[in-house]
């Protein structure tokens, strides 16, 4: 039995309404893999940051004898203050806190971009109900009328 163009077009539509599911399924997936590994790295970098402001805490405050003070320089090199070379040792540990934090932060911003790119369609049943809403005979039957009734009256 031939198929009417009308209903040529309603196929043809369905599949690609079909297609932009299955599409937003795999994007789907693959965002939740990226924000479950980042979530997960954001987590891997407290420990460090943690570790690092206890270092900054004790070169800042704590008082080296000349003897210490005198393996810092060795250590260091060239120095700021050279009568307080572990403020070269602080700001050097506060600096890598500030790198890691700012990881930190795009990770989360990676995060927050890929769940707004998620809000389109929502979970996997939104989007899966979006399509049999979309799909509906009646709903494409009426599309179709509506994009071709100028061709129907002629």
């Amino acid at each position: 039995m031939p198929k009417t163009k009308k209903e040529k077009w309603i196929a043809k539509e369905n599949a690609r309404l079909l297609k932009i599911h299955h599409d937003y399924i795999d994007k789907h997936r693959k965002n939740e893999d990226i924000i479950i590994n980042n979530l997960w790295q954001i987590g891997l970098l407290h420990s460090p940051v943690r570790t690092l402001t206890n270092q900054y805490c004790f070169f800042k405050d704590h008082d080296f004898d000349d003897d210490q003070t005198e393996i810092i320089s060795a250590c260091v090199g060239e120095c700021k203050d050279p009568y307080k070379p572990e403020s070269t040792i602080y700001h050097e540990i506060k600096f890598g806190m500030e790198i890691i934090r700012k990881e930190q932060e795009r990770l989360s911003n990676e995060v927050y971009e890929l769940r707004q790119e998620l809000k389109e369609r929502g979970d996997l049943g939104d989007s899966y109900k979006l399509y049999l809403n979309e799909s509906d005979e009646k709903v494409l039957s009426k599309k179709y009328d509506e994009l071709f009734k100028e061709e129907g009256k002629e």
